[in-house]
């Protein structure tokens, strides 16, 4: 079931730190919120369309950094990351009683997170990412590596200068790892003294990626075969949510503008062509020109 919870976050993050003043507001904020998702498609529409109920609910109840964030997906200005393996999307661990994707409103470093609870082979493998570029920071457009992230927005957190003053840490240190892409990025490696497990820690292209699994699973091959692809979000004119504007969305908002087929059963949000919040002659009309190949939607 789809929900909105508030929790400590000692309950659910790995690390606690606070993000410097300059990144926060004067008012108070929210605390933390989560809402899971059962695939990459409800993800991608919950988070993209603001119309969707996930959406509208995770807007009245989150940081000011995180309605940026559910705005810049809205409007496309900040693609949604889904994380491939050998170019197909990495497997949810699709467990009974268990979520396989979750969004926080607020956790590591007061960012909004998507955690991908995935599994591979025998690996339970949990990817989490975050989206710097809300921030509107010009330091963090020029970083490029995880630690130079840090040392701008948390620059108490663990690495590899002081995780000696942490009793959880083995060794932090950094190395440089090839993705599927092609491209080589410098990651943060978090090894724990008493589990397996490794954090894996890397920056590119504006988006912070932590993966969280065995030693064994996450070696150099492994990064070989994994990329960030930006998903597309909720289509101006798809109307039925199919996942595509075609003659059956012109159909059926025609229906609802003459009265035959109800609202209700439609997203009409997409079908406002216009943007005045309703839909009316001029949306059928765009709409119609656009399925005829006369107008393009934007």
């Amino acid at each position: 079931m789809k929900r909105i919870l508030v929790i400590a976050l000692a309950l659910i993050m790995t690390f606690t730190f606070t993000v410097p003043f300059a990144f926060m507001t004067d008012a108070e904020e929210p605390a933390n919120a989560f809402y899971d998702f059962d695939s990459y498609k409800d993800l991608i529409q919950g988070l993209t369309d603001s119309s969707s109920v996930s959406f509208s609910t995770l807007m009245t109840d989150c940081t000011t950094v995180c309605k940026d964030t559910l705005t810049a997906f809205a409007k496309g200005e900040i693609k949604i990351r889904i994380p491939t393996i050998n170019g197909e999307p990495a497997p949810l661990r699709n467990k009974d009683g268990f979520s396989n994707i979750t969004f926080f409103t607020s956790e590591l470093y007061d960012l909004p997170w998507t955690w991908y609870h995935c599994k591979v082979g025998e690996y339970d493998l949990r990817i989490k990412i975050s989206y710097l570029d809300a921030l509107d920071n010009e330091q963090l457009r020029e970083a490029v590596s995880y630690t130079d992230v840090l040392d701008i927005i948390a620059p108490d957190a663990p690495s590899p200068s002081n995780y000696q003053d942490y009793e959880s840490y083995k060794s932090i240190y950094e190395k440089d790892l090839s993705l599927d892409n092609g491209k080589t990025v410098k990651a943060m490696i978090c090894e724990l003294k008493e589990s397996s497990n490794v954090h894996v820690m890397i920056h590119i292209d504006g988006v912070l990626m932590i993966l969280y699994g065995d030693n064994s699973l996450l070696a150099d091959s492994f990064f070989e075969s994994l990329d960030l692809v930006a998903a597309e979000g909720a289509i101006k004119g798809d109307v039925n949510m199919d996942g595509s504007f075609d003659s059956m969305d012109y159909v059926l908002l025609k229906r609802v503008y003459f009265g035959t087929y109800p609202e209700e059963k439609l997203n009409c949000a997409r079908g406002d062509l216009n943007g005045n919040g309703q839909i009316d002659s001029m949306d059928y009309v765009l709409l119609k020109r656009a399925y005829f190949g006369t107008y393009e939607i934007r």
